[in-house]
This record gives structure tokens, sequence and C-alpha cells, in this order.
């Protein structure tokens, strides 16, 4: 994350440096920001004066003064990191937490003058396969993009169901690791309400969004498996239910199949005896080639399937594949092998599209593309493995 070190720190270090000692609480806190940062967890920025002064403080421990020394050396840079996010945290000299909305951005005011100590953050899914997914799509379209920043956050999960419990346990060891959550809004259609999971982190994040360096996405689409198109998830030779999306790829610029695309449930498809809770969907599947079951077909083959779905590992393939460009090494691996060149051909396609993800970038899935993206760079961004803090 961004970390702001205000001005009135620095004034009120001078205001009592005969009182305080290495083991203030502002000492501390101030060692602990600087190791976080040095460590590659965070980012801190501030005013020239600021960092001046923190690098000549002779109670602050060595590293730390390295540390200060360093980005004052880099203080025109610093803003490049602090424009690009819309969350930062602001060390200040008050009594209270408390949070600040200035147009779209979010600052969290934290008291540095009482031990509250900085931690790396963390992003919160229902699986870890999704936290995955969502960090490794903002990084490529980070390089897509040609921004060169890094990105460093703790994954966990919380099983659905557990979402409160796991973000108020979190909160409760008593420091301070800001904390991201992106969950499924599991809405059928447009109008729907949301699941119970986001429900649950809607409930904790209303309670805790004044007094704590915590932010909430819910999904506009269903889940992760509506968020990409067609054409984007077909690059996945394996993927599941193919046939579906081959017939919706031609769809893509037709209104009346944005329902489908954003909220039928690609994961789990649908079976005979299912038919009655996708109406919604029915007069755009028939469109396409599927044959409506009646009662009767119901009655005698509920388990039968209609649209087949990707399953509950669908995107396992596509992420891997597609987002972590391991086609690449099906390529190098089809060169030495010394494949046909139709053959090399045709992967070497996918692997140029599958640099490309930006350019897929649909009306439908934009929002949530750039929601994602905002939210993981807010609470990942950190100084770079090559940003070195010694003198």
């Amino acid at each position: 994350m961004v970390v702001e070190i205000a001005k009135d720190v620095t004034e009120y270090l001078e205001s009592n440096k005969e009182k305080i000692t290495e083991q203030s609480d502002i000492i501390v806190m101030l060692n602990e920001v600087a190791r976080q940062c040095s460590e590659h967890y965070h980012v801190i920025v501030a005013e020239i004066d600021v960092l001046e002064y923190l690098k000549r403080c002779p109670i602050l421990n060595e590293c730390t003064r390295r540390v200060f020394s360093s980005l004052s050396r880099k203080a025109f840079e610093l803003k490049a990191f602090s424009d690009r996010v819309t969350y930062k945290i602001v060390f200040y000299v008050g009594d209270i937490i408390r949070k600040e909305k200035n147009n779209s951005i979010i600052k969290i005011y934290i008291p540095i003058l009482r031990k509250f100590l900085l931690k790396q953050a963390v992003l919160i899914c229902e699986n870890l396969s999704d936290a995955r997914l969502y960090v490794d799509l903002t990084k490529e379209f980070l390089e897509e993009r040609g921004e060169n920043l890094y990105i460093n956050v703790h994954l966990m999960h919380c099983g659905g169901s557990l979402m409160m419990d796991t973000v108020e346990n979190e909160i409760s060891y008593g420091e301070c690791e800001p904390i991201a959550c992106i969950v499924d809004s599991d809405r059928k259609y447009k109008d729907d309400s949301i699941g119970s999971t986001a429900k649950d982190a809607q409930r904790v994040f209303r309670r805790k969004e004044n007094n704590y360096p915590i932010d909430l996405y819910i999904l506009n689409v269903r889940m992760k498996e509506n968020l990409f198109p067609p054409r984007l998830l077909l690059l996945d030779g394996v993927i599941a239910n193919r046939e579906m999306l081959e017939r919706l790829e031609a769809k893509i610029d037709c209104p009346k199949y944005e329902n489908v695309f954003k909220f039928f449930n690609f994961k789990e498809g649908i079976k005979y005896k299912n038919c009655e809770k996708n109406m919604m969907f029915k007069d755009q599947l028939e469109e396409i080639g599927y044959i409506w079951p009646t009662e009767e077909d119901v009655k005698a083959s509920p388990e039968k399937i209609l649209v087949k779905g990707m399953g509950a590992d669908g995107l396992k393939a596509f992420h891997q594949e597609i987002i972590n460009h391991k086609i690449d090494d099906r390529y190098h691996d089809a060169e030495k092998r010394r494949c046909k060149e139709e053959h090399k051909r045709l992967i070497k396609e996918k692997v140029d599209r599958a640099r490309k993800v930006l350019e897929y970038a649909d009306p439908y899935w934009r929002g949530d593309w750039q929601c994602i993206e905002q939210i993981v760079v807010n609470f990942g961004i950190a100084f770079p493995e090559t940003m070195h803090f010694a003198d």
C-alpha cells in the first residue's frame, strides 16, 4: 500500500525530542513502517522536508534512517506511486483512526502515537484460486500497458460462508493489517440481490470502513467464471464448456445476451431438473440451438445435461495457460520437437493473443476488470525488489 507520513509527525518529533525514547510508540511505529517498506511490502511517501528530517533523526535506528535517506533522494519519483492509487494510509499525530474521502481518493488516517504496527496487506477471497487469478490478471494488465509496478499482497481464502469470521479474525490481532476483499455477487439476474457471502462481507465492511484500512469489491457479474468473454476463454484448448462458448461467441454484440454473459452459471451449466430455475435464459439458449426439455423430459431424465458447465476448477487451465502464459512453454516445446508448421502456427497465434488480454475488454466486463485491478494495486503496490535502501 501507499503509506504517507504526515508533516505533523516530524513536527511532533522536533517539539518532543527531549522526552522521546527508542521505546516510544512513535519511534517503534516509524521503525516498523520503514522495515515493511524496505522488505517490499508497502510504499512510503512524504514531503521532501519530512524525509530529510527523518533520515537525520538520531533516535530512529540506523536501518530506518537509511531507508529515509534513500527515499529523500527519490522524493520526486514517489509521486508516481501516490498518483496510481485511490486508497492510502496516512500516519499522523492524532487521537483517532478516521476515514477521509475526497472525490475518488480515500485516506485512512492512523495515529502514530500509539502502537498499531503496520503489516503486509492481505487479499481475502472465497478461494485461493480466486485471489491468485485476480492478482495475476492485474499483473497482466499492468504488463500489457507497460506499467512497471510491483505487487506484493498476502493471499487468504475464507471458504465463502466464513467471510465475516475471517475478516473479523484478521482485525482482532490488533495490528494494522490492511484488508482487501473481492467476492462474487452470486446474482442470478441484473436486479437480483447479492448472495449471502457478499452480504456478510458488506456488513463487516460497513462496520469497519471508517476505523480500519479495509476495502471491498463485489463483482458486478455473478462469479469469476462470468468475468471473461467467450473468445478469450476459447484460447484455452481444454475448457470443458467449449460448445456453449462457441455458440455464444457470435452474440457478443447482441444486447439481449448481456444477462447470459454476466449471470448464467457457467460453472455448473444446466441439468434438466434445474431448467425451471433458469427460465430467464430460455429464449437465448434456444436461439443458439439448445432444445428446452418438456415436463415429461425432465421427469424421465432429471440428471440429463442441457448445457455443460466448465466445472469447479474450470478456469484453472485458462489461468495457467493464458493469463500466466504457460502456453509459451507449449510453443517452445513444439519448436524443439519440430512439429508441423501448421501446429506451431496455431499455438503461436494463441501465444500472441494471450499477450493482448486488454483487447478483450468488452463493455460487459470492462468495469469489473478495472475495479479488480484498482483494488489489487491499492493494497498490493510495493517498492520493487530491485529497489535497495543501503547508502
